[in-house]
């Protein structure tokens, strides 16, 4: 208990059950979870918009303490629309991350999801979209925080003037049986290459 690490080795600090590291003498194993961190949206959003926008409540800092380090994203988001279609992406910081393969006209975000029937939303139908990223990011010597986050949109034609809804069903009654109210989260972990 409170043995602290001598000359030429790295700093270690042990108080009860706990070790503290640090300096740039620490090595972590390839695979090791260095840090955790997480945003949980509890509140509802929802939105027309045609292109995509910030997601409010969904975007987590992470400072890595390594250069080499990889960040592992992981995105949980409850949502649904009015009309067959959610957009949705990752980002870091203003890139985009995950997108498929350029088709023609088609939508290639990250989080996007479909609806299959309009009158499940209008019934109370949520989806829940699942998407987890091994991000490279690139980390100058002196590490500074990287925003993760999620932007959604409606659909991009306009059509019906439909909405986009997170963490909320389309009709959103106010009742104890259907409708239920969700969370969503973003989480980031750093992982020692």
């Amino acid at each position: 208990t409170g043995f602290s690490g001598g000359a030429g080795s790295a700093p270690i600090t042990l108080s009860g059950d706990t070790a503290t590291l640090s300096g740039t003498g620490v090595t972590f194993p390839s695979g090791h979870i260095i840090q955790v961190l997480q945003t949980v949206k509890t509140s509802d959003s929802n939105t027309q918009s045609t292109s995509l926008i910030d997601l409010p409540g969904m975007s987590v800092d992470i400072t890595p303490k390594k250069s080499t380090s990889k960040i592992l994203v992981n995105v949980n988001m409850w949502a649904a629309t009015s009309y067959y279609v959610f957009h949705a992406a990752l980002f870091r910081d203003s890139t985009e991350l995950g997108s498929a393969d350029a088709a023609s006209n088609r939508s290639t975000n990250f989080l996007n999801s479909t609806q299959d029937d309009p009158s499940a939303a209008a019934n109370g139908q949520m989806m829940c979209i699942v998407g987890t990223l091994l991000d490279s990011p690139t980390i100058p010597s002196t590490p500074i925080a990287i925003t993760y986050k999620v932007k959604y949109s409606a659909r991009p034609d306009g059509a019906t003037s439909s909405y986009s809804y997170v963490n909320r069903s389309e009709p959103d009654r106010d009742n104890t049986t259907y409708d239920a109210r969700a969370t969503s989260t973003i989480t980031v972990m750093e992982v020692a290459q």
